[in-house]
């Protein structure tokens, strides 16, 4: 056995919230004050490993910001393995205590600076006093990561957050050999808020001034009057890339099904906790009124074809009176500006679907024509960044592959222009090695870290890599340009006119059929997660392939909020959005509105691209 990785991840950071109690009441927006509980602990002077300058200086600060905030707070400076233990397991019982009195109500947060390391899997936080010369020595002297959890979990409180500052350095110099940088997969209790203050492989800053580079931002963050949590770490993000100059670049996931505040936006006020259980009665609120919202979007269009569409969706709705007098001066005005015309009809005729303007080539091969159409983008009870659904209108048809882009595909270019991907020129990919995520400057595109024929999705590739191939696929072309979809039309497209979690429904059993993802991408003896064949699951209702799965794939959109009404981004920055999930991802993350991001210039083996394609 042996250590496969330094735990370096600065911050593994959970918000777990336990399942909604039965009762109507229950089940709509709660707003109250709880119960909170603190475990903070903070591990400087080791006696037989590395000391570390910040992790008390840490642990003392969010103590006292913690106090300030409502907390009942219990502080350890220096912790041995005995007091570890026994202060979590105390905290656990704190925590049913105040289940009981509040019926699953009460906030726990625990809080840990200093070293941690991954064995086989395993994230265990270092006691000053563990002295470990081997990785199977780990379990007798250091505590399991997951007892936190499992202690927050059973309590069944109303919401738990942990906060693991845990990796400015390779602590058992001793051991490099058989240590890699990287954070194993904790899994966290549903509903949860993950974040990772820096990318998987990549070792964070410790920092320079009092506390270390992301506890900083966070404390500063926490003072902020009003900001909810998941838009609260987005500030720290960006305050860590500026401070680290982009070297060090957090990472989050978010299934939290609440809002939280550390402090309310008056100061009057105590902190609370707004709780959203969705139910059909909170679903029938906050439905938007889609004839209305189209309306507004087309109500000062010049274009029939705006118009056309609005009575197609609503041909008995509240304004179609209106759109079809304003479609006929419409016709008028285009009439008497061609004298050839001839005179107006009353009865224009009925709209038809929209051919690709000024040009008669057939579409690319395996390409599917996409009609014009309305539909509901985003999920209120998924990600925040998915927030809120927001009316979309797809106003010009597309096309699109009904694959995702093949490493064949992928080397007819390399082989036309001798180009050498990101990856090959020094950036390396990311690969799983079968124990964590790992940067290998040897892996790219035509070793991905798995066995691949020319039928599997090419990954390994960037955002830069795939405009690269785009502009040698459009170098020849007069009618017609193959680019990266749209967010907006990649969602379209996805759910095939559905609206359920994922394009077969909302049983995720569907995905079996439809998907590869984590539960069915195991293969080989020793279970080797990797992607699959194209095409060899069923599409959806479009005919399109892999929507679901098997590679992420880039768009063309920089990452921000979604900002309604435009189609442009609020807080957009570097990042390029991603979707679809992947063969390591589970159900959730394949849902049709999820979404996530990377770097222009990042290369992983689970990550690929699809073209669209438009006249």
């Amino acid at each position: 056995m042996k250590i496969t990785s330094i735990f370096c991840l600065i911050m593994f950071f959970t918000v777990a919230l336990a399942s909604a109690q039965p009762g109507a009441e229950r089940a709509l927006k709660k707003l109250f004050v709880e119960q909170r509980i603190a475990l903070v602990i903070g591990n400087s002077a080791y006696q037989y490993t590395s000391k570390l300058k910040n992790p008390v200086n840490d642990a003392e600060d969010m103590a006292a910001s913690l106090k300030k905030k409502g907390f009942q707070v219990i502080l350890l400076k220096d912790a041995s393995f005995k007091a570890m233990k026994k202060s979590i397991t105390n905290f656990g019982r704190q925590l049913q205590q105040i289940s009981g009195i509040e019926e699953k109500g009460g906030i726990g947060l625990f809080f840990y600076a200093g070293h941690g390391i991954q064995y086989n899997g395993v994230n265990y936080l270092i006691p000053v006093d563990a002295e470990v010369n081997e990785g199977d020595e780990l379990e007798f002297n250091s505590v399991n990561a997951n007892m936190v959890l499992s202690k927050m979990q059973n309590a069944n409180n109303e919401l738990n957050i942990v906060i693991l500052d845990a990796c400015r350095n390779n602590p058992f110099l001793g051991w490099s050999r058989s240590v890699s940088n990287g954070l194993a997969e904790m899994k966290s209790p549903r509903g949860s808020f993950v974040a990772f203050a820096t990318s998987p492989g990549e070792v964070a800053s410790d920092g320079i001034g009092r506390n270390g580079v992301f506890t900083k931002h966070f404390l500063k963050q926490m003072e902020v009057p009003g900001l909810e949590i998941a838009q609260m770490f987005k500030k720290v993000i960006r305050g860590v890339r500026i401070d680290t100059n982009s070297k060090q670049a957090p990472w989050q996931n978010s299934s939290m099904e609440g809002n939280f505040y550390f402090t309310p936006l008056l100061s009057n006020e105590k902190p609370i906790t707004t709780l959203h259980k969705p139910t059909a009665t909170v679903e029938r609120i906050q439905k938007p009124n889609v004839e209305q919202e189209m309306w507004d979007l087309v109500k000062d269009s010049t274009e029939k074809k705006d118009i056309e569409d609005f009575l197609q969706a609503f041909p008995d709705g509240q304004f179609a009176i209106v759109a079809r007098l304003k479609l006929k001066q419409i016709t008028r005005a285009e009439h008497q500006e061609d004298q050839s015309s001839p005179t107006p009809q009353d009865n224009p005729a009925k709209p038809q679907e929209t051919s690709p303007p000024t040009s008669t080539a057939p579409p690319p091969p395996s390409f599917v024509r996409m009609p014009t159409g309305v539909f509901q983008m985003g999920s209120n009870h998924g990600e925040n960044d998915e927030k809120p659904i927001h009316l979309v209108n797809i106003s010009q048809s597309f096309y699109i592959s009904d694959h995702e882009v093949t490493v064949g595909e992928f080397r007819q270019f390399v082989k036309a222009t001798v180009y050498q991907t990101q990856a090959e020129l020094g950036g390396g990919c990311y690969y799983w090695n079968g124990n964590e995520w790992t940067k290998d400057r040897d892996k790219n595109w035509r070793d991905p870290g798995f066995t691949q024929d020319d039928s599997y999705p090419v990954a390994c590739v960037s955002w830069n890599d795939a405009q690269s191939y785009i502009d040698w696929k459009n170098r020849n072309r007069r009618d017609g340009k193959y680019r990266l979809c749209r967010e907006a039309e990649w969602e379209y497209a996805a759910r095939g006119g559905t609206t359920s979690k994922w394009h077969c429904g909302n049983d995720e059993s569907c995905l079996e059929d439809h998907a590869w993802l984590k539960s069915n991408s195991c293969k080989g003896f020793l279970c080797d997660w990797e992607s699959s064949v194209i095409k060899t699951k069923k599409p959806n209702s479009w005919k399109i392939y892999d929507m679901h799965g098997n590679v992420w794939e880039w768009v063309q959109d920089a990452y921000g909020d979604y900002q309604v009404g435009s189609s442009r981004r609020s807080n957009a920055d570097s990042r390029r959005v991603i979707r679809g999930g992947s063969w390591f991802n589970p159900s959730s993350d394949l849902r049709s509105a999820n979404r996530g991001s990377g770097n222009p210039d990042a290369g992983i083996n689970m990550l690929g691209f699809r073209l669209c394609f438009s006249y």
